[in-house]
């Protein structure tokens, strides 16, 4: 359900429990997926670090695979050949 003149929720990685509960509820939000400036703790600048991120965080790696089969995502900056954007679609695969 829209929230008329809100701004939607912005997670990142760091926010598994909150992404979790907004993929349930099915409210919409917005995921950084290499983090955000207002959370320095929150960025991730590499592929190895995104590899890594999504091999390591399980909580994140289940709300990344069960968001792609469910929901309708728009990536925003990515291009289909992106390694990063290859990570999260090989998710699928396994």
């Amino acid at each position: 359900e829209a929230d008329q003149g809100r701004s939607p929720q912005t997670f990142t990685h760091l926010d598994t429990g909150e992404l979790s509960e907004a993929l349930r509820t099915n409210v919409f939000h917005i995921l950084k997926t290499h983090g955000t400036i207002d959370r320095s703790n929150s960025l991730v600048l590499s592929g190895m670090q995104y590899r890594e991120l999504v091999n390591g965080n399980e909580a994140y790696k289940i709300y990344i695979q069960q968001a792609l089969l469910s929901k309708t995502i728009l990536f925003i900056g990515f291009s289909l050949t992106d390694p990063d954007l290859l990570v999260v679609s090989n998710l699928l695969c396994k």
